[in-house]
């Protein structure tokens, strides 16, 4: 699992007034099958991400990175589940799911994954918060969606609308993120500005041509 904790250690001949750190990494969790981490809790002390493996495909778990506890399955359904991202209050988690035929967009409850609500009308796929808390993002094809958010009490979202268009890169890791602000994203443009060249032309004489066009004073 791409996840560890880190120690910072003391060498040996450290430079004048200062010590140089050696970080050593530990592993988190032990498993057969790929594991990969979307989200860290607001507060750092918990780790979502999702397992595939061969019988029951994607499943999201959460992992408990403080009082050295064991990772728990949160949501473990026979639908392929991934990229889990924790809400800026931690009161929820948005991912996507095929449990419908396709992939959609959901949000639940942090820890038990109770009240769960559709985000995504159409087609729906990795999901982002605004940090500010009160919109979801999500992509669609081409598109890039949002959803208005009132987490007062129960979760209400409101309807998707298309923010922009654009052919941009997808991975399965991850092909986005949100500044800051809330009003800027991080892609990687799949667009191409210009069609690459079918043709060569070659000129001959160009020092004599070159001549006629300019003639020398």
């Amino acid at each position: 699992m791409p996840a560890s904790r880190s120690r910072e250690l003391s060498t040996g001949q450290p430079r004048p007034g200062k010590r140089c750190p050696l970080v050593l990494a530990e592993r988190l969790a032990t498993s057969n099958f790929n594991q990969i981490p979307t989200s860290w809790s607001p507060d750092g002390a918990m780790l979502a991400f999702h397992e595939q493996s061969h019988d029951r495909g994607r499943n999201i778990w959460l992992f408990p990175f403080q009082g050295g506890g064991e990772p728990e399955p949160f949501l473990n359904g026979r639908a392929n589940e991934a990229m889990a991202r924790f809400s800026p209050d931690g009161r929820w988690v948005a991912y996507q799911s095929d449990e419908s035929g396709q992939l959609e967009v959901y949000v639940c409850r942090v820890p038990d994954g109770s009240g769960k609500k559709p985000v995504s009308t159409d087609g729906g796929y990795e999901p982002a918060w605004n940090p500010n808390g009160k919109e979801l993002f999500y992509r669609s094809g081409d598109s890039m969606m949002a959803v208005a958010v009132e987490t007062d009490g129960d979760l209400i979202l409101g309807r998707p609308t298309v923010l922009f268009e654009g052919r941009f890169v997808y991975h399965a890791l991850g092909s986005y993120d949100v500044a800051p602000d809330g009003q800027r994203f991080v892609f990687i443009d799949d667009s191409e500005a210009e069609p690459p060249p079918t043709h060569l032309v070659l000129v001959q004489n160009f020092d004599e041509e070159l001549k006629r066009l300019v003639p020398a004073k």
